[in-house]
């Protein structure tokens, strides 16, 4: 405490200590003021001063009385500056120095303090928003006092000693003005340290009364010692209700306000019968006409609103009937409660029973949560049941605690049953979803295929079970608020548990219907993103159901969303999602402009397909670029602070990442040189052949003849030597060799080749087709069909056309294409006599 009062004391004293200074250097302020630049020198920025007809002058000290510097006036402006609605620093200085009196005294109750708690919340967003305030104005001005430093030094000369003495006035004019302009930005952070360490110790305050009363003992319940006055508190409390009842019979307004509410009562009781009598028949029949009449995904939707609204109408019946008895006037304060707690009692048993009966239903219906046989399905349902009345009988027992304080031991006694009840009965339901998951996650062959919805299953009933031993435990052996705290939770997280899996399961048939196709869900990615976040947001309420204070949630959540400083940056979830509408924007606006030039413009021009594709990459690379540069710009984000992180990381990349950044610079190398485009036919130094079908800034792909995809680094394209077979053009030549046999005419061929290749459409007559005689081979005369393709990638199919075409006019002409043929000579063959098998014996004829 003393350290948050000295910590208050010290921000005030920096506060002064600043506002001084900034009036000492002030004293020429009207000369400052007149200047046509410095109209604002003496103004605070923040919003409007109040005048003396909205706030009434501050009590001034006489130390500031006797203040001849100005540094007290700079004070009383700043304390009389409107903040928001009326509040001003000053209302801020006297409210803060009040809440640190409560605070270091520590003698306010719990509620006090979670209500000076919410007031300090309320000043703190207010400073928040204000710890940036004049930036745009101090930024203009750094830049003009860095325009003028550093000051000239005194000339010898008069002109240039003026000159040096107009630009120091100027220069210390501008620091004057930007000192009053830093003002109110330190202001307001010293008020938010301040407003934060007060909500840091009321947090600490407000735990360590909780955690010291975790662990006071009482008489165990189970002793016999308060059982008398148990049974006698009672029935002083609901023996009082017929004396109370008698009271209000004979009050003399009681027919006056029977008669006033005489028409509310029948209509209530009207109502009540049409929901006990006739509602559930026509739920009934809602539900069999959606049953014959309907689709799949339709019926299994209607069906969880049309349980909902079957089981909900005996609770509003019943309602309306505690509502007539209170109307009727015929309870005090003991009746009322009684009624009060019947009414969540009934409520809480409807709601309990329908989530058992969705969660785990009477009927096998193909989509279940837990995959459980229906008789444990059926006790799981009991169970729900006696957890709904626990809940219930809690209720009751708050209102009943509130109208009449029993002792600690009477109170012990009274919600020992509650406690041991559902902690057994908890632990047992428990059990049960942890077998219909891990059931749920055997397949057939015994493997474990666990989905996210189980993982969070199992880990909830992992949590679960904990508390539900020890809350029992801890009541038995007399720490009663301990066995409270621990159980208590227990109910409302199962509840709240099978609210997310009622939930996932509506959402997933509600995709179900939107895709008119049952099952739809299963094979979709969208119902799995709702189950996230249905977790993820629940995590909140969990946290509340387990003791946090729901004060605390939501200043983690204003804090989120005021987001935090890196460096002289502010992140928040607005500056995030400006961040990502600004990239989007621009990124769309890119890639429509992509598709325009790919297929309207560029179509239209003489550039060829590769340089189409180049520009229209390049188009999507500057675009990606522009879309960075717009969301940081658009964010506020201030790329200095990153200098450093820059520099560091591009060390890294520079030792670290060679590769990738030589493969970068080679594709946008390959973009802007075009060696090869999209759809050139190449051959690297490695074999690899096929067309290009992607150029990016890390690699290439090919497709090769094999229909297979290649994928080679840009660095290996550019370093490496590549055949370009598509180049400019789609013309290439086509070498075909033919031998022919010794005594062909060699005039003949030369000339039934001319007359093949000619003949063809692929081949261009100029250059004409060239026969070239290239020598004698060993068995054959060797000669070269030399044409010029009009598209080499025909050049297979060309080259296919004109064998069978050579061949079929060699045979006409009675030319035949030789083939090795070797003569084996032996030089003695006499000498091989005997290194043969032996010579086979005659076969001898079988006797008769």
């Amino acid at each position: 405490m003393q350290v948050l009062s000295r910590c208050g004391g010290v921000f005030r004293w920096i506060f002064s200590a600043v506002a001084v200074c900034v009036a000492l250097g002030a004293q020429t302020s009207p000369a400052v003021a007149q200047s046509p630049n410095d109209a604002s020198a003496a103004t605070i920025p923040i919003s409007r001063p109040v005048s003396e007809s909205e706030t009434a002058p501050e009590k001034t000290s006489p130390a500031e009385e006797a203040g001849d510097d100005g540094s007290f006036e700079i004070l009383r402006t700043l304390r009389s500056t409107v903040l928001e609605n009326g509040k001003t620093y000053g209302d801020w200085e006297t409210f803060s120095k009040q809440a640190q009196k409560d605070v270091v005294n520590a003698t306010e109750t719990t509620e006090n303090l979670e209500s000076l708690r919410k007031k300090i919340v309320v000043w703190r967003d207010l400073f928040l928003g204000k710890e940036g305030l004049n930036s745009g104005q101090i930024s203009t001005l750094d830049g003009q006092i860095e325009a003028l430093s550093p000051a000239p030094s005194s000339g010898t000369n008069g002109t240039e000693q003026e000159t040096a003495e107009i630009v120091k006035f100027k220069l210390k004019s501008l620091e004057k003005e930007r000192a009053v302009l830093r003002v109110p930005s330190l202001a307001a952070a010293e008020a938010f340290a301040l407003a934060t360490g007060l909500i840091r110790e009321i947090d600490r305050i407000i735990n360590a009364r909780k955690r010291s009363e975790f662990l006071v003992s009482t008489p165990s319940p189970i002793l016999p010692k308060y059982w008398a006055q148990t049974i006698e508190y009672l029935y002083d409390f609901y023996g009082i209700i017929p004396a109370e009842t008698r009271v209000e019979w004979h009050k003399k307004d009681r027919n006056q306000n029977l008669l006033t509410n005489a028409p509310r009562i029948l209509l209530f009781l009207l109502m009540a019968l049409v929901m006990f009598l006739r509602w559930g028949t026509w739920m009934s029949k809602a539900q069999d006409r959606v049953a014959q009449q309907s689709s799949e995904p339709l019926r299994r939707f209607s069906s969880v609103a049309l349980s909902a609204l079957t089981n909900l109408a005996p609770l509003f019946g019943i309602l309306l009937i505690l509502k007539v008895l209170v109307l009727l006037g015929l309870f005090g304060s003991h009746g009322l409660a009684l009624v009060s707690g019947l009414g969540q009692l009934a409520l809480m048993f409807v709601v309990g029973r329908w989530l058992g009966q969705k969660v785990f239903p009477r009927e096998n219906v193909g989509s279940e949560i837990f995959q459980l046989t229906a008789a444990q399905r059926a006790e799981a349902r009991f169970y729900t049941n006696i957890l709904s009345v626990i809940l219930g009988l809690s209720s009751l027992g708050i209102l009943m605690f509130g109208i009449s304080t029993p002792e600690k031991g009477v109170e012990a006694v009274l919600v020992y049953p509650l406690i041991l009840g559902s902690g057994l009965v908890s632990f047992r339901l428990v059990q049960l979803f942890r077998k219909g998951v891990l059931d749920e996650l055997e397949n057939s062959d015994g493997t474990t295929n666990p989905t996210f919805r189980n993982q969070v299953i199992a880990f909830i009933s992992r949590l679960v079970m904990i508390p539900a031993i020890l809350g029992p435990i801890l009541a038995t052996l007399g720490y009663y608020n301990a066995g409270v705290m621990v159980t208590s939770p227990l109910i409302p997280s199962l509840a709240l548990l099978a609210v997310i899996l009622i939930l996932h399961q509506v959402s997933n048939q509600v995709y179900d219907l939107i895709a008119w196709r049952f099952g739809a869900s299963q094979e979709s990615i969208i119902p799995v993103l709702v189950g996230f976040v249905l977790a993820i947001g629940s995590i909140p309420l969990f946290a509340i159901i387990a003791g946090v204070r729901p004060a605390q949630i939501f200043d983690y959540w204003n804090l989120f969303l005021n987001g935090f400083t890196f460096g002289t940056t502010r992140v928040s979830p607005s500056s995030l999602l400006l961040f990502l509408f600004a990239f989007g924007a621009v990124f769309t606006i890119t890639r429509l402009l992509q598709g325009a030039l790919r297929s309207t413009l560029l179509p239209k021009t003489t550039l060829d397909i590769g340089g189409q594709n180049a520009i229209v990459s390049g188009l999507g690379y500057v675009g990606i670029f522009l879309a960075g540069l717009a969301a940081i710009m658009v964010a506020g984000i201030d790329l200095s602070s990153l200098a450093i992180v820059a520099g560091a990381l591009s060390v890294g990349i520079g030792f670290g990442l060679q590769n990738i950044v030589s493969n970068f610079v080679s594709g946008i190398i390959l973009l802007a040189e075009r060696p090869i485009s999209e759809g050139d036919w190449i051959e690297t130094s490695d074999g690899q052949m096929g067309y290009v079908r992607d150029i990016s800034v890390r690699s290439t792909r090919i497709e090769t003849f094999d229909r297979t995809d290649v994928i080679i680094p840009n660095g290996d394209l550019v370093s490496g030597v590549v055949t370009n077979w598509t180049r400019g053009n789609s013309i290439g030549r086509l070498i075909l060799p033919i031998g022919v046999a010794y005594d062909s005419d060699s005039n003949q061929v030369a000339d039934l080749l001319l007359e093949v290749a000619n003949g063809h459409p692929m081949v261009l007559a100029t250059p004409e087709p060239k026969a070239l005689f290239r020598g004698f081979g060993a068995s054959s005369l060797d000669f070269e069909l030399r044409l010029i393709l009009r598209d080499i990638n025909w050049k297979l199919n060309v080259q296919s056309d004109l064998n069978h075409e050579i061949l079929r006019r060699f045979n006409e002409e009675g030319i035949s294409i030789p083939f090795p043929q070797s003569d084996l000579w032996l030089r003695n063959p006499e000498d091989l006599k005997g290194f043969g098998p032996p010579p086979a014996k005659p076969l001898e004829e079988p006797s008769i």
